[in-house]
């Protein structure tokens, strides 16, 4: 009886999370066909985010949309990264940020593509809290060397603050998480052995 009742458990509980996993899928689907800018590892839009073809409530709404669904695509558990939706992330705000400057100084002949590439590099190195692979790994890929004093500014000021904040870095804490699952299925195993070794003798 016992039995029978943990296999309809086991059941119940795989059917919520295949009905959970397929609802946020199908809903990811639907906001792909809607705005296909806010789904995808992102590396598609940041070339047309540089060049300032999206208004400043668009880069917004983009950059709370993407945040969400990278939120929920990373909390599901699902095989995927997380390099491309940063980069993607540093790259919408950079250029909300730089809209925002050329409207209050429209004197300036601020380029907003310089505000998305310094933005791209900012948020990986906070995110990575490695300053120096953030700026080189930026500038090989825009192959825009020029931009290399605004991403040492911005690499050391972002890594700076999300230190005094008091964050960790991603993948240490992703390892960390790794590790501590690995020991829990070892001493379930464990646990598991030890029952099995016992029960013949009882």
């Amino acid at each position: 009886m016992s039995k029978h009742n943990s296999n309809i458990f086991i059941k119940i509980k795989t059917s919520r999370f295949v009905l959970t996993g397929g609802i946020i899928g199908g809903l990811c689907g639907l906001l792909a066909l809607i705005i296909p800018e806010i789904t995808g590892g992102g590396f598609s839009i940041i070339p047309a985010l540089s060049t300032g073809q999206y208004s400043l409530i668009a880069l917004l709404l983009f950059f709370i949309l993407r945040t969400i669904t990278s939120i929920i695509s990373f909390a599901s558990g699902a095989p995927g990264g997380i390099f491309a939706p940063t980069l993607a992330l540093g790259t919408l705000f950079g250029s909300a940020f730089g809209l925002t400057a050329t409207l209050l100084f429209p004197d300036y002949q601020i380029q907003i593509g310089t505000f998305a590439i310094a933005g791209m590099g900012a948020l990986f190195a906070a995110t990575v809290r490695a300053p120096l692979t953030g700026i080189v790994l930026v500038l090989e890929m825009t192959d825009n060397y020029q931009l290399i004093l605004p991403m040492i500014i911005t690499c050391l000021g972002a890594t700076m603050l999300a230190q005094l904040l008091g964050g960790r870095p991603i993948y240490t804490v992703l390892l960390e998480r790794i590790l501590q699952k690995s020991e829990a299925k070892e001493q379930k195993d464990q646990t598991l052995d030890i029952k099995s070794n016992k029960s013949p003798q009882q």
